[in-house]
């Protein structure tokens, strides 16, 4: 408290005090420093200036500190760069799912952070942070400050803006105690423009948390800005292990492989649209959320991971995940055996192609998970090809590829390359070589977070070291081609992005990030379409189809809006859905998302014995999933969105604004509104009336009880 006490004051009273005045002053004093090594470190900073902003970058190799004595942990690259303040309008916006805005006006008297780990979780890690919150996939960050607009002029010199939250905490946060010294605001100075930035990591990305600060009282600034870990550390207990005694003790080792490429961070600027105007400035983007989301789009146009669509269907396509088979427990005269029960055969699917397309689908691609390599709760890794026979085997996929290509429908078998829930015997995985490794080199496996204990727990689902991917594929890729299906579907190297810390062979983050892009572009060669989920920013250019991306934000208590960032982005430049659509709380909520990105529909059915789902706890989530019951409701939902984007699917989204409605009732509704409000006055009335019968009643009875000498006087009861 006190430190941050001291700088406010520095800060303050001496913004401009440096390093060499520091060691005049102690000079002046005879301060002697009794540190035999001080914690000194030195770094350099390269400054690129371009025509629409800099580049700004930190050689890992020029970080320089006494190892002996100390450690390096994380780094922060410039931390306050063009950042807002309160005493204006404005807001700071992060990638938290489809984007987030918190404006100052929000936070203004509360300090309040957001913190999100680029790509989302390392399950490489014992320890992994965060509640149940949305994945920051792209690097992506800005601020915006409106000069032109102080927040007196809105609210008022006391009052606080309407709506705010007062509340402190809020899921994924982190907070700092407010200090009771409450540090002076500048006056505030009328500018009438506005400006921001938008910044982008270009390399170390993996290694990067982005921090959203807003010093509410404490501070009157807004900042944004990433954090990095040049050197891995983890922590764990130690009575976790064999030899350890039995009193819990914490053990922190860091690992033996360091990041020594570099930090570099893309710098973005934005133009008043006035000031654009009156200089006639051309490329120029506009400072708000959505200039920034255009200059992320041209930004990654430029640079060959987004490229402008410029052919599409008639219709916008819809895009069905189906479930291949079940495997589970059943009794063959009185013995239990592992039966493989099919949930959608490939003969089902030409069936659910015949029905849509009479309900009006033209345009239909399938997502097949749990057909090949086991089932859907029984996976095996894809180190060869095996077929189930309970969907129709080898021959029965071979003759539904002819049937696709006959019928212009897209074929996408699903194979989790990066995580393993089961082995086979000959399958050629040694868990030893492949599998991820913990600090403490044991396997990792997949958390999932379970909303009940409000914690994470294992999912059984073995960590595949990126670095070995390559190596399977060898021997898997040429078994898939004989089949000549030109797509595939590997979701998960769109989602998860893991360390590896074993003993012999470590690789970090970011050397895991450059296996699974060469693995990619392995894939984007041999097939016309490649299907990823989530769609991490690495994965985005060589992914064709990018199924699950977040169309919402995680929504936090103080957050202010909820911005369709990756629909401005994406839209016209890349084929994506949002999440499962029949497995959504409120699906005109998610209809309404899905119009607003410009994404498309995604559904996840399967034809036949669904209710054999609920058995396994693995797959018992899905209790929406029956293909004949959705299917009228699917060509409904279908045919909306078709009608709201069939025109704009090569186009770009080029505003956005927010609408406050009210509901405005009809005729009908009046007249039906009235009428429940006439029966629930009708009702209370009868029940007042009751009431009032029963309480004369009790009272005609303690009179005659009265008279017959039962009760007394003092016995009467109201």
């Amino acid at each position: 408290k006190q430190l941050i006490e001291c700088e406010a004051i520095i800060k303050q009273y001496a913004p401009a005090y440096t390093m060499e005045q520091m060691e005049n002053d102690h000079a002046d004093t005879g301060y002697v420093n009794t540190d035999v090594a001080p914690p000194r470190f030195r770094m350099a900073l390269e400054y690129i200036i371009e025509d629409d902003g800099l580049t700004v970058t930190l050689p890992a190799n020029s970080i320089e500190f006494d190892e002996s004595l100390y450690s390096f942990d994380t780094v922060t690259m410039l931390p306050y760069f063009g950042t807002g303040s309160n005493t204006y309008l404005g807001y700071t916006m992060i990638m938290d799912g489809s984007g987030t805005l918190v404006r100052f006006e929000d936070v203004k008297d509360t300090f309040y952070n957001i913190a999100g780990q680029v790509y989302g979780m390392d399950y490489a890690y014992h320890t992994i942070s965060g509640q149940h919150a949305e994945t920051i996939r792209w690097p992506v960050w800005g601020v915006m400050t409106d000069y032109g607009t102080t927040y007196e002029s809105v609210y008022g010199p006391a009052t606080p803006p309407a709506g705010a939250a007062t509340d402190t905490t809020a899921a994924a946060t982190t907070e700092a105690e407010v200090s009771e010294e409450v540090v002076e605001e500048p006056a505030a100075e009328r500018i009438d423009y506005s400006n921001g930035f938008v910044a982008i990591i270009t390399e170390g990305d993996s290694l990067a948390t982005i921090m959203s600060e807003h010093g509410g009282r404490q501070h009157p600034y807004n900042s944004v800005y990433p954090k990095f870990t040049p050197r891995p550390s983890d922590s764990y207990e130690l009575n976790n292990s064999v030899s350890a005694s039995s009193e819990a003790s914490i053990w922190t080792v860091s690992s033996d492989r360091k990041y020594t490429g570099k930090y570099e961070v893309r710098y973005i600027m934005l133009t008043d649209p006035e000031i654009a105007e009156e200089k006639n400035l051309k490329d120029t983007y506009d400072t708000d959320w959505v200039g920034m989301a255009q200059a992320t789009r041209d930004y990654y146009n430029d640079t060959g991971v987004l490229s402008k669509i410029t052919d599409a269907k008639e219709d916008i396509p819809l895009f069905i995940e189906t479930f291949g088979s079940l495997r589970t427990l059943e009794k063959i005269a009185s013995f239990p055996v592992d039966v493989d029960v099919p949930l959608t055969t490939f003969e089902d699917i030409k069936t659910m192609h015949s029905e849509l397309k009479e309900l009006g689908i033209s345009n239909l691609n399938f997502k097949l998970t749990g057909y090949a390599n086991g089932t859907i709760n029984y996976t095996t890794y894809p180190a060869k090809l095996t077929w189930n026979k309970a969907v129709g085997g080898g021959d029965g996929f071979s003759d539904l590829v002819t049937y696709a290509a006959e019928n212009d429908i897209g074929l996408y078998p699903d194979f989790d390359f990066a995580y393993v829930s089961f082995t086979d015997a000959f399958d050629g995985l040694s868990m030893k070589r492949d599998a991820v490794k913990t600090i403490d080199n044991r396997y990792s496996a997949r958390r999932v977070y379970d909303a009940s204990t409000q914690s994470f727990a294992t999912s059984f689902a073995l960590c595949i070291s990126p670095s070995v991917y390559d190596n399977f594929y060898e021997k898997f890729g040429p078994e898939y081609k004989k089949y000549n299906n030109t797509s595939i579907s590997v979701g998960t190297l769109g989602t998860d992005l893991n360390s590896d810390f074993d003993e012999d062979e470590p690789y970090h983050r970011e050397d895991n990030k450059e296996n699974t892009i060469d693995f990619l572009t392995q894939l984007d060669a041999d097939y016309n379409s490649v299907m990823v989920a989530g769609g991490n920013a690495y994965a985005m250019k060589y992914a064709d189809v990018i199924t699950n991306a977040s169309l919402t934000s995680s929504q936090y208590i103080k957050a202010s809006e909820t911005i369709p960032f990756t629909g401005v982005v994406l839209h016209g430049s890349k084929v994506f859905t949002g999440t499962t659509t029949n497995m959504e709380g409120d699906i005109n909520e998610s209809i309404l998302r899905s119009i607003e990105n410009g994404a498309y529909l995604y559904f996840t059915l399967s034809y036949q014995n669904t209710n054999r789902l609920k058995e396994e706890q693995r797959t018992s989530s899905y209790y929406s999933v029956n293909y004949e019951i959705w299917k009228e409701d699917l060509a409904k939902y279908y045919n909306t969105l078709n009608d709201a984007l069939r025109d704009l699917q090569m186009s770009y989204i080029v505003d956005h604004e927010f609408i406050a409605s009210n509901r405005v009732p009809d005729p009908d509704e009046i007249e039906a509104d009235a009428a429940t409000v006439a029966a629930a006055a009708k009702e209370r009335a009868d029940a007042l009336a009751v009431k009032e019968e029963k309480i004369e009643r009790a009272k005609r009875l303690q009179t005659r009880l009265l008279a017959q000498g039962l009760i007394t006087a003092d016995d009467l009861v109201d």
